[in-house]
């Protein structure tokens, strides 16, 4: 691994993290219709319970795609974070390889909890079936063990997620 490969894995990284910060702060989607409540926009089933952000921001620069989406469900937030370095064209792309990771976090009470996929731990992948500087349409996996710092335990099973977003809104 080069050291521009080391920046550009730790930048994505950086953005993943901050993600579920914006998309918290309540700040303008980028849904199919700019609405946050759009159904589709982000949706996923996390350990078999649904999943359908209402908050969600996705961003696809120099082949680098993000997402975040986040749900609250009285007082407990959970949120999806993406990232795919790399990302030329629609097709298949793992979430193990250098600078991927897929990150899933749940808060309640101000304590957050994080289970995450990335090079060395976990599964997953993302197919674009369309992916451009305005759009992406995808769909999602992964299976990410916790991240025993912040508190988390087991594993998170993350399956048939969807991406359908408008980009770098």
């Amino acid at each position: 691994m080069t050291f521009r490969d080391l920046l550009t894995q730790n930048r994505l990284r950086t953005v993943i993290a901050l993600l579920p910060l914006l998309a918290a702060c309540g700040g303008k989607s980028n849904g199919p219709t700019g609405n946050p409540n759009t159904p589709g926009a982000f949706t996923a089933s996390v350990d078999n319970s649904a999943f359908s952000a209402t908050v969600a921001a996705a961003s696809y620069i120099n082949n680098a795609f993000i997402a975040s989406g986040s749900q609250t469900t009285g007082s407990t937030t959970r949120t999806i974070s993406i990232a795919v370095p790399n990302a030329r064209n629609a097709g298949v792309y793992g979430l193990t390889i250098a600078g991927a990771s897929a990150t899933y976090t749940e808060t309640t009470g101000g304590v957050t909890r994080s289970w995450s996929c990335f090079i060395g731990m976990g599964s997953g992948q993302v197919i674009f079936s369309a992916l451009s500087a305005s759009r992406a349409i995808a769909t999602f996996n992964f299976t990410a063990p916790a991240n025993a710092a912040t508190g988390a335990t087991g594993t998170r099973t993350i399956a048939s997620g969807r991406i359908d977003m408008a980009t770098n809104k």
